[in-house]
């Protein structure tokens, strides 16, 4: 869930370190250049993919039009529960789906990352700040005012990182998921009930809901973590990914294989391998899971 990612996920980094990796582009003279996945998002019954060329397509689900991207021009993506988020060349974000509660009304932009929750969007500006459009249900509340490195959201709260690597967390706090420990921490990730900080060393720690072992994670090193409703992923330095938590649909069984960026759906994650291919295990009852070829 999708998942605001560095430095603001999808979602979304480069997700392993720094800002979404700019699209390639497709010379339309050149047959020789191939397009290939370079990021993936998860979300309730759908997920999405970013092509090297920028291109945008979703699988899975499609009732609230939430897998049905528009013919434009992206360079990070982050997918919510019932609505998707793309983030144009110029740093505006676009947004298409489910829009009961104006989750894909975007506010202005330029941004540097996007994250897409339950019902709203959170938005990193370049000058990082933190705006978000929809709502939080019963815990809304604004973002905090500063400025942040990186950002996430999920089912309804959301967290940031400052300068200084501490941890700021607002909206719901049913099962302490916005009770952050004192960092400094490099980047966070929101599940539906808890959430999870990469320590500068690599090291996760979690703090909210785990009665299925999602905030209880493995004493090792991470680039980047994905959260998922009641199950985590991490991506180790060298491309593998372990997973913990609920594994009812194997969405904590992650394959073996060399990845890149990963992201975490509801009860599925996804991850963009290292020749350009899309992985994705868990739930699949409604094709969320079967990414097509780039």
């Amino acid at each position: 869930m999708p998942r605001f990612v560095v430095p603001i996920l999808l979602l979304s980094i480069p997700l392993l370190t720094g800002c979404p990796q700019e699209p390639d582009g497709v010379d339309d003279d050149d047959s020789s250049e191939v397009s290939t996945w370079i990021r993936v998002g998860g979300g309730e019954l759908h997920s999405c993919g970013l092509r090297s060329d920028g291109t945008v397509e979703c699988w899975g689900s499609d009732e609230l039009g939430q897998s049905s991207p528009p013919d434009e021009v992206f360079v990070d993506i982050s997918v919510g529960w019932y609505h998707s988020c793309g983030l144009s060349q110029d740093g505006s974000a676009v947004c298409w789906g489910g829009d009961g509660f104006g989750e894909t009304q975007p506010a202005d932009g330029p941004f540097d990352r996007l994250s897409s929750g339950k019902y709203h969007t959170l938005g990193l500006g370049d000058d990082g700040s933190v705006v978000d459009w929809g709502t939080y249900e019963s815990c809304f509340e604004p973002p905090p005012d500063g400025s942040f490195v990186h950002a996430s959201t999920d089912w309804t709260h959301s967290c940031a990182v400052d300068s200084a690597g501490e941890i700021e967390c607002w909206g719901c706090n049913d099962m302490g998921e916005s009770e952050a420990p004192a960092g400094p921490f490099e980047q966070v990730e929101t599940g539906a009930l808890h959430s999870c900080a990469l320590e500068p060393d690599g090291r996760p720690r979690c703090w909210g809901y785990d009665d299925h072992g999602q905030a209880s994670p493995p004493d090792d090193s991470f680039v980047q973590l994905a959260l998922g409703n009641w199950h985590s992923c991490g991506l180790h330095p060298d491309g593998a990914v372990s997973c913990w938590g609920r594994d009812d649909h194997g969405q904590a069984s992650a394959p073996t294989g060399v990845f890149q960026q990963i992201s975490g759906g509801t009860s599925h994650t996804c991850g963009v391998l290292d020749d350009g291919t899309i992985a994705c295990w868990g739930l699949d009852d409604r094709g969320q899971s079967s990414p097509p070829p780039p």
